[in-house]
């Protein structure tokens, strides 16, 4: 599982890493439904959009958009910190580890060590 986990990661930091005609390439729908929703819809509500998209580990997440339109597009959250922290959880976090996410946003390194610490 912790393999497939790291080669998944690795591909959400190539998209990350990428140009948007990159990311547009990877699934043309939901980038232009993400993009159209940041650049008109949030623009004339100012309201966010709850989806349900797929992390890179299988796993479904609810997110709003636009605000979280990196794991949308990639599976996974984008910011390089981000991915090494990913991988170092990947990585360290064992069956019954003891993970505390204080101040989790939506969950995302919530959902990831509890797919890691599971027993």
């Amino acid at each position: 599982m912790k393999e497939s986990f790291l080669l998944n990661l690795s591909k959400v930091e190539k998209l990350s890493r990428g140009s948007k005609l990159h990311r547009f390439l990877n699934n043309p729908y939901k980038y232009v439904y993400a993009i159209a929703l940041k650049e008109v819809v949030y623009k004339l509500t100012h309201k966010e959009k709850i989806v349900k998209c797929k992390l890179f580990t299988g796993m479904d997440m609810h997110i709003m958009l636009p605000a979280s339109t990196d794991i949308f597009l990639t599976g996974g959250k984008s910011h390089i910190s981000e991915i090494r922290l990913a991988r170092f959880l990947i990585q360290n976090l064992i069956p019954r580890s003891i993970f505390w996410d204080i101040g989790a946003h939506y969950g995302y390194f919530s959902l990831l060590a509890s797919s890691l610490v599971t027993f």
